[in-house]
Formats: C-alpha cells, structure tokens, sequence
C-alpha cells in the first residue's frame, strides 16, 4: 500500500467535495456526531464511508464500520479487526498516524494512495478523514473513501 498525506487530488475529487459540504451542512464548524451522521442525507455516503475508534489498552485503532462498497472492493470486511492485525504491515503505522493526527488536530487530513495485496485488484483511492463523536466520546474518526 503506498500512502500519501495532504493530497491535492483527494481535496479536488468531487464525491469527497460534496461529502464535506454535507458534514458542513450538518456540523457548521464543530464535529460531526453519530448521530447526524445516521441523518438521512447521509446515507449516499454510507457505502464508502469507514468510522475507526482509538482503544487505549491496545494503542490501536478498531475498524467499527465498513461501509458495503469499501467491504466488495476490498474483498473483506475489517469491522471489528484492528489497523495492526491488517494486511498494512508496512503501513500500519502510517494509518494509525493518520487518524491519531485526525484526533489530535481536531480536523480533516486528506489522504490518497494504493492498494495492492494478494487477491485484490490494484486500486487507487482517495480519502478524507475527519474527527468523529459517538457516545460522547472524540476517540474516532469517520473516512469517506473513493476508489479510481
């Protein structure tokens, strides 16, 4: 998997554009939560969309939702494995970066890059990620994937 952080091509595709004007719409300037997440003018979102929470006891990030398209691109479904346990082995690290900057900076990070491990099809993605609520907690964050 190759990845790249603050991608101009992510920023500029047009399903992520309109995917944060809707978390715009729905948020203002604050963070997005679960609950207007579940808010009907997302669900055209839903399919590319993966939502990950930090578990402190293991120092790693949980996939808790896979959206459908994301599991029949990927071939898998990764909900409730962990970033370390994946096929990222080079790039686990990396990932986890990636969404612990996401928290920490308490705003989107625009990422792109490829994917290529056995079984799956060379593809090319782009992604936002941004901070995410759930139960009162600022622990996760919620992506919105497009692949080439």
């Amino acid at each position: 998997m190759l990845f790249e952080r603050d991608c101009q091509a992510a920023m500029e595709n047009s399903r992520i554009q309109a995917f944060m004007d809707t978390v715009g719409e729905a948020a203002g300037d604050g963070i997005l939560t679960q609950r207007q997440f579940q808010e009907r003018r997302f669900n055209k979102f839903w399919p590319n969309s993966v939502i990950t929470r930090y578990v402190e006891d293991k120092d790693d990030y949980e996939f808790v939702l896979m959206g459908g398209d994301l599991v029949a691109l990927g071939g898998r479904d990764l909900t409730g494995k962990f970033i370390s346990g994946g096929s990222y082995m080079n790039t686990a690290e990396d990932l986890r970066n990636y969404n612990s900057d996401v928290i920490r900076l308490q705003q989107p990070i625009y990422c792109c890059g490829s994917v290529d491990y056995e079984d799956f099809e060379y593809k090319t993605w782009k992604q936002v990620k941004i901070p995410f609520e759930m139960n009162g907690t600022y622990s996760q964050t919620l992506g919105f994937s497009v692949f080439d």
